[in-house]
């Protein structure tokens, strides 16, 4: 007795479906039109970013108090993570931003890690070199 694979049988229909629940899930947030960009090309009527209101909790390694953290202004900007080659010459999970406002540059998070996560957001861990000096660094990430 043969069983059929489901997703094998709508194939793009069933893809799309868990893109969409996906979607809603974490609120993810189109793309302007002058952003569309093809790396996201599952649905090619839409591109999605996830675009969140993100805050560095540490300066130069050391973290910030409770409340430097609620009087930071966030920055809102999309994350991209990607696994690649860094500057420390070795492959590693890349998070950055990506469409900062007015061109704002913020050090690439090396070696991101999810460290926590909510319906409301999540921090991103890792470490970012500033002049050459390797710092520990995590980016508060909220809707």
């Amino acid at each position: 007795m043969r069983s059929e694979n489901p997703a094998k049988a709508d194939g793009n229909d069933t893809l799309n479906r868990l893109v969409e629940r996906v979607l809603l899930i974490y609120s993810l947030t189109p793309y302007p039109a002058e952003f569309r960009c093809p790396i996201l090309k599952i649905n090619t009527a839409s591109r999605w970013a996830m675009v969140f209101n993100i805050v560095r909790m540490r300066v130069k390694g050391v973290p910030l108090t409770p409340a430097e953290l609620s009087k930071a202004t966030p920055v809102r900007a999309d994350i991209s993570i990607q696994h690649e080659s860094n500057i420390m010459g070795r492959s590693s999970v890349v998070a950055q931003l990506r469409f900062p406002p007015n061109n704002l540059q913020w050090p690439e998070l090396l070696d991101c890690q999810l460290h926590s996560m909510a319906p409301g957001g999540m921090v991103l861990t890792g470490t970012e070199i500033i002049d050459g000096v390797v710092y520990g660094q995590s980016w508060l990430c909220r809707d």
